[in-house]
């Protein structure tokens, strides 16, 4: 389905994140000094500015923030998918990610229902990126 999509690139920062992700997990930085968490990566944390972070797994779940269907094909490899859904998602655990919204219409999307994350392959290297789906 995601065959022909643009495939991230694996940095240093990212690494884990898609070691994490090949395993069907989750995983957002942590602060080792402050304890906060966040996504998407970076070098340093964004509340105290410490280099010091960790990858660490959450639960995926969290609530809808908010949504928007795309309905026009900003690169070819989205035409047989339109419309799709991007969303914001407020994870349990704290971090807002912008993802994918899968498994609903958009007539049917309700801001602050319950979602949980699943991983899509994208790209030639069946790199997993995080998805939502409503839970039932």
């Amino acid at each position: 389905m995601f065959s022909e999509h643009p495939v991230p690139t694996v940095t240093p920062w990212t690494e884990k994140q898609f070691e994490y992700a090949r395993e069907g997990v989750l995983a957002v930085q942590k602060c080792v000094d402050c304890g906060g968490l966040w996504y998407p990566p970076s070098s340093n944390c964004p509340t105290c500015l410490s280099d010091k972070v960790e990858w660490v797994p959450v639960s995926g779940k969290g609530r809808l923030w908010s949504w928007i269907a795309i309905h026009r094909p900003y690169l070819p490899a989205f035409k047989d998918e339109i419309p799709y859904i991007v969303a914001a998602v407020k994870l349990d655990e704290g971090p807002l990610l912008i993802t994918t919204l899968v498994g609903v219409e958009k007539d049917d999307i309700v801001i602050d229902s319950v979602v949980e994350s699943e991983f899509a392959e994208f790209g030639p290297d069946s790199l997993p990126m995080p998805v939502f789906r409503p839970r039932s």
